[in-house]
């Protein structure tokens, strides 16, 4: 049935028009009252109110009167008006009815840093001890749309899961290292391998520069250096060599003048080539020689060996000096004994003068700690846990 049809059979029940007309309006007001795009609406039904009213010129007689009074045909007009007025506020009441999509958002939680002070670190060497990890949140929300377009409404908000971040934790140290003079820095090591003198890259820094390649070469007066210019080249895999006259070879680099700057030496060897006792000694005049790196029997791997500067400035490894300016062994170092049997003596004195009194021969080869060395008029002996031997008998 037609909205005519319905209001036609409503008036002819006898109920006046306005009466209609105001359920009609009452009805709609109660339906739309909550909501702000609606006053529009209700202002147009208040118009088409208006219109009808003065159709029908407050006629208050029955419907049969108003319509044997040829109102039939204006009325219908004004209805079908009002009819398509209302189908049009439907329509855009539609439009603009708010609604709300669910979305999903993740949100990084950053970590934050944590610093621990250390008063056992050097102020150089300070560290990450861990590494920050960011966390996330993963939250689910309603957000408001209109036509299409957001309201910047957000209802329903909700985290569904959540990773809390890893803190980060940075020891600062604030130990203070009171930096050494240095002039020389001598790179040795005990041959075993005939390899066991290349080497594949050296540098030195000072305030952040490599100042190897500024450095004076030499090596012991038994060697000499084969290619020198590729231990500073910077290619690891050009490799310089030192051309070995005994079995202690060393090379050593001279900056001409005692220096404070220094803060760094890096130094990388060939791969799968063994070096026993790879040792770095530094010293300000060339004579008295400070232990800064002992590696031990160390495999090479290609990769960077690194003396820091809590290294070296820090504490010596051991000491020791070089009289001779040959065989380089360290007082709390090591020696290897390779001549069997060798003359033993039970004091320095002896064995500088080759008094075999109260000596012995020892045929125990291996390595021994040395506690002391003496050189005189050239001749050097050491003295080990079990005695004194000459170093030109171990040979």
């Amino acid at each position: 049935m037609e909205f005519e049809e319905i209001l036609t059979t409503i008036l002819s029940q006898g109920i006046p028009a306005s009466t209609v007309l105001r359920a009609i309006h009452d009805g709609l007001v109660e339906v739309n009252k909550s909501s702000a795009n609606n006053i529009r609406s209700i202002k147009e039904l208040e118009e088409l109110m208006v219109i009808v009213r003065k159709a029908q010129g407050e006629d208050t007689s029955s419907p049969e009167v108003v319509l044997s009074r040829g109102g039939r045909a204006n009325l219908k007009a004004r209805l079908d008006e009002f009819e398509a007025r209302l189908a049009r506020i439907d329509t855009e009441i539609e439009l603009k009815r708010p609604y709300r999509e669910t979305k999903t958002k993740t949100v990084v939680v950053p970590f934050k840093v944590e610093t621990r002070q250390d008063s056992s670190v050097y102020t150089t060497d300070s560290y990450t001890q861990q590494k920050g990890v960011d966390g996330s949140k993963t939250i689910t929300y309603e957000e408001e749309y209109i036509n299409g377009e957001s309201t910047g409404r957000i209802f329903n908000e909700q985290i569904t899961s959540e990773k809390a971040p890893v803190n980060e934790i940075r020891i600062v140290g604030t130990k203070v290292l009171n930096p050494k003079s240095i002039r020389y820095i001598r790179f040795s090591n005990v041959i075993e391998d005939p390899r066991e003198g290349r080497w594949a890259e050296i540098e030195v820094y000072a305030d952040g520069r490599n100042i190897a390649s500024s450095a004076t070469i030499k090596a012991n007066k038994n060697s000499s250096i084969i290619n020198r210019e590729r231990l500073f080249d910077g290619n690891k895999g050009s490799l310089s060599t030192i051309v070995k006259g005994d079995r202690t070879p060393w090379l050593e680099l001279d900056f001409g003048t005692a220096r404070k700057d220094l803060t760094e030496i890096k130094f990388s060897l060939p791969a799968g080539i063994t070096f026993n006792y790879l040792v770095i000694d530094i010293s300000p005049d060339g004579f008295n020689y400070s232990r800064v790196y002992d590696g031990g029997r160390t495999l090479a791997k290609a990769e960077d060996y690194v003396i820091p500067p809590s290294e070296l400035h820090g504490p010596a490894k051991s000491t020791y000096t070089d009289f001779a300016n040959q065989n380089q062994v360290a007082i709390g170092g090591n020696i290897r004994i390779t001549a069997s049997p060798i003359r033993l003596y039970w004091d320095s004195d002896r064995a500088l003068s080759r008094n075999t009194y109260q000596s012995g021969l020892w045929y125990n080869r291996g390595t021994h700690k040395v506690v002391n060395k003496r050189t005189v008029n050239g001749v050097t002996v050491y003295g080990l846990d079990i005695g004194w031997i000459r170093e030109d008998d171990n040979r």
